[in-house]
């Protein structure tokens, strides 16, 4: 019984490599990190303001038992103003939103992909700040080795990557084997419910400082397919642990 406890013990330990999932080395199985983003959110579809946001976020995930992974994201948007195109002026309105994320699913050398429930609240367009829990709202999936070429399927998951103010952003995404200490990818992003696509990319960067292991870059840039001259943009940084 010692040693079964033993081992229960050990797998559960968090390692010192960062984690595998969709991002990081393929050797890794724990991932902890940091991100702060700002941008400007245009929201195209049901509305048509644009939002100028600051965001912070966090998230951990790790691989258990060998091929079960699990993870958390929390992140806080505080939008800085409103501007509404039909009115032509800026509403002044300063609306918070908070998303708390979980996922689980399989993580294999060739294959991650792990689904789970989010709790989401907002006050764009409301009196009252309200927190709202949906299943099956976050999907991570990618296909090939994390060390080689991949593709990135991503809904909800972002930290501080894209301008979500619609609450569910989309990922698709092409990563390349690593280059030096760089791990770049890039693809499209659209948020559902919105009339908006753009481009996103990322590089993540290893690092040798004593906080943190690596230093994730990245930003997108977007445009309303039915106003081309209105775009969103934002530019985040992440640390990664």
């Amino acid at each position: 019984m010692k040693r079964l406890g033993l081992v229960v013990w050990l797998s559960l330990v968090p390692a010192a490599a960062l984690a595998t999932g969709v991002a990081g080395e393929a050797a890794a199985d724990r991932r902890m990190e940091a991100a702060l983003g700002a941008g400007l959110d245009h929201v195209g579809g049901y509305g048509r303001d644009s939002y100028p946001f600051v965001e912070i976020g966090a998230a951990a995930e790790g691989r258990f038992f060998r091929h079960l992974a699990a993870g958390f994201i929390a992140g806080y948007r505080q939008d800085l103003d409103d501007y509404n195109f039909a009115l032509a002026e800026w509403r002044h309105r300063r609306s918070p939103a908070v998303a708390l994320r979980a996922f689980a699913g399989y993580d294999g050398p060739r294959l991650h992909v792990s689904i789970g429930p989010s709790l989401y609240g907002a006050r764009r367009d409301r009196k009252h700040f309200r927190l709202t829990g949906l299943p099956l709202t976050v999907l991570r999936l990618r296909v090939g080795d994390q060390d080689g070429w991949r593709f990135l399927f991503r809904m909800g998951d972002s930290v501080a990557t894209t301008a979500e103010g619609g609450f569910l952003g989309l990922r698709a995404m092409l990563g390349a084997p690593p280059r030096g200490s760089h791990r770049a990818s890039a693809g499209l992003y659209t948020t559902l419910g919105e009339n908006v696509l753009g481009l996103v990319a990322e590089d993540e960067i290893a690092s040798r400082l004593r906080l943190g292991r690596a230093l994730r870059l990245g930003g997108g840039l977007g445009l309303d397919l039915l106003h081309l001259a209105r775009l969103e943009a934002t530019i985040f940084a992440a640390l990664v642990f």
